[in-house]
């Protein structure tokens, strides 16, 4: 026969008099046994004992277990080595040292404009929707209409910017094609030449 662990486990007398004849808490009563909280509260629930509310036992005092007090504190995140900044975990200095530390001058650092902001400007939209209406939303190549037309720059936009806008500059093409040009000849520092060299290699490259 398997002995049992908490007799007083079984017992309904001995847990209806200490928890609703005495009035004592379940925590004071498993205190007094020196057994976990979750042991005299699952006792109590297969002896079928209803659970009293909290209220009755005033404001109870709960200890502050933030922080520094916590059973599990491993002094919290870490600082930064050199100015002694609290970081996130995983970092050794904050934004500031690390720039110093790779000769950044952050004095006088301008953060630069990314040149794929410019096609977010209103001016690009006119240019672009120009663009698409003078081909009659079509792409150039097989005359589709596509719902992913792009508008492709025949000189590139990032180190052409002065023809960003050029009307002379672009082009309208499928999703297909333009995948198809890109993948023959790379992004960026791409040229007129490129485009038409791409047409006329056109079946062979397709």
């Amino acid at each position: 026969m398997r002995k049992v662990k908490y007799p007083f486990s079984k017992d309904v007398d001995w847990l209806n008099e200490h928890y609703i004849v005495k009035n004592m808490s379940i925590q004071k009563i498993a205190d007094a046994e020196k057994v976990p909280y979750h042991v005299i509260r699952n006792a109590l629930l297969k002896a079928g004992i209803a659970m009293k509310p909290q209220k009755i036992y005033g404001h109870v005092n709960h200890p502050n277990r933030k922080g520094e007090n916590h059973p599990n504190w491993k002094g919290g995140n870490p600082k930064c080595l050199n100015c002694s900044k609290q970081l996130n975990f995983g970092r050794t200095r904050c934004w500031d040292c690390y720039r110093k530390s790779i000769g950044i001058d952050i004095e006088n650092y301008v953060v630069p404009r990314p040149s794929q902001a410019d096609r977010f400007t209103t001016e690009y939209k006119k240019w672009r929707t120009a663009l698409f209406k003078h081909y009659e939303y079509k792409c150039y190549i097989c005359k589709k209409h596509d719902r992913k037309l792009i508008a492709h720059h025949l000189n590139s936009y990032s180190t052409h910017p002065e023809e960003r806008l050029d009307s002379d500059n672009g082009i309208v093409l499928c999703s297909k094609h333009h995948s198809y040009f890109h993948k023959n000849y790379g992004f960026h520092q791409n040229t007129k030449e490129q485009f038409y060299d791409y047409l006329s290699n056109l079946a062979e490259i397709i």
